[in-house]
């Protein structure tokens, strides 16, 4: 069966503190009778992987029966490597001033790197970069622990009321509340295609973009779910960079989201989602360290969620 992920509860940071591990990429690497090498990296963002052999440090590491209990229980309620779960990197779990938001994985095919700014749509990934000028590295911040938005620097409020936000601790994922909303009506499909409102709301201009939803014969979804241009503003006709050429529309709302002139950012603690990397939990004397039980390996793998 398909296992869950547990979100609760964390892996003890007083025995993840005496991990070690760090950061992994694959790599394959080809080499020629000249000795020269082709590199190819296969993943855009690392995975960590971790071993808790040390973890009996804990209590100065002599008799230590809080260390095996609580990674023996803990094992039994993960199943060994069948349920995934939350653990902090003391190398590396907050932001260090480099957490930005940008577009949820699941919107693009290929990597693409977020650019800490609005894009005129609801929902933003956390990520967290890794700066060596001129070079940047990215991490997808999966499982926030403490953490708070910024917008242009100030804080953004969890909870209702535009311009606010929510944030899914489970995936890393925040979502603004609209700064504006309005329905739409008398649509007039084209090239570029208008739409009427009662009234223009506050700061729509020529050049920031909508993002619209339940529009009735979007059949070519250039519309719902989409962030397009204002083109034009003409008392309370808006028209939109969106080609709809044949389509009869109708109904929906238009919304403003983040634009590309704000910057999103975040600040706080994540953990890193892990998985133990064994079936067998096999604990051993270890006379010669002159703790009570020590083990030749127990890894963690970093997994994507």
């Amino acid at each position: 069966m398909t296992t869950p992920f547990l979100e609760t509860p964390r892996f003890p940071d007083d025995l993840a503190v005496w991990a070690r591990g760090g950061i992994s990429y694959n790599t394959t690497i080809t080499g020629s009778t000249s000795g020269r090498e082709q590199r190819n990296s296969l993943w855009s963002y690392g995975l960590g992987q971790w071993d808790l052999q040390n973890c009996f440090r804990t209590n100065g590491g002599v008799s230590d029966q809080y260390s095996i209990q609580t990674l023996r229980n803990f094992f039994r309620v993960a199943k060994g490597q069948a349920y995934g779960f939350r653990f902090r990197d003391w190398t590396d779990y907050n932001d260090e001033g480099n957490g930005i938001m940008g577009a949820p994985v699941s919107s693009y095919s290929q990597f693409a790197a977020p650019t800490g700014k609005g894009n005129g749509t609801p929902t933003y990934q956390l990520f967290k970069q890794y700066v060596m000028a001129p070079l940047t590295d990215y991490r997808i911040i999966a499982k926030p622990y403490q953490v708070a938005l910024q917008r242009n620097g100030t804080t953004v409020v969890i909870g209702g009321g535009p311009g606010n936000a929510s944030l899914d601790s489970t995936t890393g994922l925040a979502t603004f509340v609209a700064d504006s909303a309005t329905s739409t009506g008398s649509w007039t499909a084209g090239a570029t295609t208008s739409f009427g409102v009662t009234s223009v709301p506050a700061g729509w201009a020529v050049g920031k973009l909508l993002y619209f939803g339940s529009v009735t014969g979007d059949t070519n979804s250039v519309l719902n779910g989409q962030a397009v241009a204002i083109t034009a503003i003409s008392g309370t006709t808006v028209t939109v960079n969106a080609n709809t050429t044949g389509e009869t529309l109708s109904g929906g709302i238009a919304y403003m989201y983040p634009q590309p002139v704000d910057t999103l950012t975040w600040t706080g603690t994540f953990d890193t989602p892990v998985r133990f990397a064994t079936d067998q939990f096999a604990p051993q004397l270890d006379v010669g360290s002159g703790a009570l039980y020590g083990f030749q390996t127990l890894a963690l793998r970093e997994i994507r969620v």
